[in-house]
């Protein structure tokens, strides 16, 4: 698996941050940025999945961070351009929502997670975590509107829901 390395130093800081992404060679993915200490690489400063608003949406191929002025841009397949740095992190974007699509709730969620079929009917719901392991898989319950997936034994942290319908996948990210 190929990750993104992205080298970045700080004229007035010792140390270089070292950002990892996540393999979008053969499809779109989750991923997680992480910075570490250069003087001492076991040290993590920061990553991705330690606050939701940091969440870089979907990976695509071929695209890097860039690295600027103290700030990391990425472009992503999720609609928006993520941008952040250790002290003031922003994540701007435009998301067009659609009204036909499956729902989740509640988002946080602390035992579990409910999807609401949208217009399609859904053949598969599958909860992946900020690596891409799918942790949990399910089929719809027939008959019904919402199919509750217990996370109660999830480790705390950000997950993907991932749901395929007969004409698209939805990804959905939720914080348990």
């Amino acid at each position: 698996m190929a990750r993104r390395i992205v080298f970045s130093s700080g004229s007035r800081k010792s140390g270089t941050s070292l950002q990892l992404g996540h393999d979008a060679n053969h499809d779109v993915r989750p991923g997680v940025r992480r910075a570490f200490d250069a003087t001492d690489v076991r040290k993590e400063l920061w990553n991705s999945s330690m606050d939701a608003s940091d969440y870089p949406g979907n990976y695509a191929k071929f695209v890097n961070p860039t690295i600027a002025n103290g700030k990391v841009y990425l472009g992503t397949f999720s609609n928006r351009l993520a941008v952040s740095g250790l002290m003031n992190k922003i994540i701007t974007g435009v998301e067009e929502i659609d009204q036909y699509a499956p729902r989740i709730y509640p988002n946080p969620a602390p035992e579990f997670v409910a999807v609401r079929q949208g217009k399609d009917v859904i053949s598969k719901i599958a909860i992946v975590d900020l690596s891409g392991r799918i942790v949990r898989s399910e089929l719809p319950q027939r008959g019904s509107q919402d199919t509750p997936i217990s996370i109660i034994d999830l480790p705390k942290g950000i997950y993907i829901v991932e749901i395929t319908t007969s004409s698209s996948t939805y990804r959905i990210k939720v914080l348990h």
